[in-house]
């Protein structure tokens, strides 16, 4: 019998690729759920509406369910609009997983929450999995307290912490630095991309690998910083995306993160040790280069 797993966050850019990567899969059975649009069921895997904040409703679908594993990605991630609206940002992302942890303890589930690289003030780089937390906005404090609250539970967890990721996405989702980018230069469009914020940035394939590999390795009751190879600056990256995707790069501008008055500040690098993903989930990361090759493939398989 495969393994049930029920999957928040279905039409972000993690949970769209994986239900893709896991159709042909018979390993797993997944039940996605998501509050915008959903997909088509399929022979393997379904879809369901609903909201992460009503407790009730997440209690209901996981009894139904009855999930082994639960995967939580769902959250606000606009950097932005979290510090603009932060009672929503509480409320979504951390009632919105209390109310996961309380589903998974209801049935005995394994959560696996997905965190990321906002919990750390970008200072003292490269960040290791038991580096100091110190969020600068307030996306990354909600996300440190659900850490927390998550490690203070009763139920069996895993916690992911996900550097900033690209990869194609649906029309309907937002767009990563990657498409975002490409959409831009596909118009011709001159764009500003600051040169002073760091990453490693993680190729969408890989996140599923690591959650693949957590997994089968069954890793609980840890944590682990998930990266790409090569600490680059925004503007570097993408230089990278113009030549491989044959743009001209007259079209990027350098500029300094004080250039863009934003309502939440940015730490200026939050590059991942990507040390234990390789030592313990045997995962070695890629480079930029290596993953924006990877996108090209997937836009042209033959």
């Amino acid at each position: 019998m495969p393994d049930r797993i029920l999957l928040t966050g279905a039409t972000g850019l993690f949970g769209s690729n994986f239900v893709s990567r896991l159709k042909k899969n018979s390993r797993y059975r997944i039940t996605a759920i998501s509050r915008n649009k959903i997909f088509k069921n399929s022979a393997d895997h379904r879809f369901l509406k609903a909201d992460i904040t009503d407790k009730k409703e997440m209690i209901r679908i996981s009894e139904k369910v009855s999930p082994k594993i639960i995967i939580h990605t769902a959250s606000l991630g606009n950097v932005d609009y979290c510090q603009m609206h932060q009672k929503e940002a509480w409320l979504v992302n951390v009632e919105g997983t209390r109310n996961i942890i309380a589903a998974a303890q209801k049935v005995k589930a394994w959560l696996i929450f997905f965190s990321t690289n906002a919990i750390y003030d970008g200072r003292k780089p490269p960040y290791g999995e038991d580096s100091v937390r110190k969020p600068v906005d307030f996306y990354g404090r909600t996300k440190a307290v659900s850490e927390d609250d998550i490690r203070r539970s009763k139920i069996s967890w895993v916690i992911i912490r996900l550097m900033t990721m690209y990869g194609w996405h649906q029309n309907s989702q937002r767009p990563n630095p990657v498409t975002w980018l490409i959409s831009q230069l596909e118009k011709s469009r001159s764009v500003k991309v600051v040169n002073d914020v760091y990453n490693n940035h993680l190729y969408v394939g890989q996140a599923i690998d690591a959650v693949l590999k957590v997994v089968g390795l069954n890793k609980k009751n840890d944590t682990f910083n998930i990266a790409g190879s090569g600490c680059i600056s925004r503007f570097d990256l993408a230089l990278k995306v113009a030549d491989k995707f044959h743009f001209d790069r007259k079209y990027i501008f350098p500029v300094s993160s004080n250039f863009f008055s934003r309502l939440a500040p940015r730490p200026p690098n939050t590059c991942f040790s990507t040390a234990k993903m390789e030592r313990e989930l045997k995962i070695k990361p890629i480079s930029a280069d290596e993953g924006l090759d990877l996108m090209k493939k997937e836009m042209d398989p033959g």
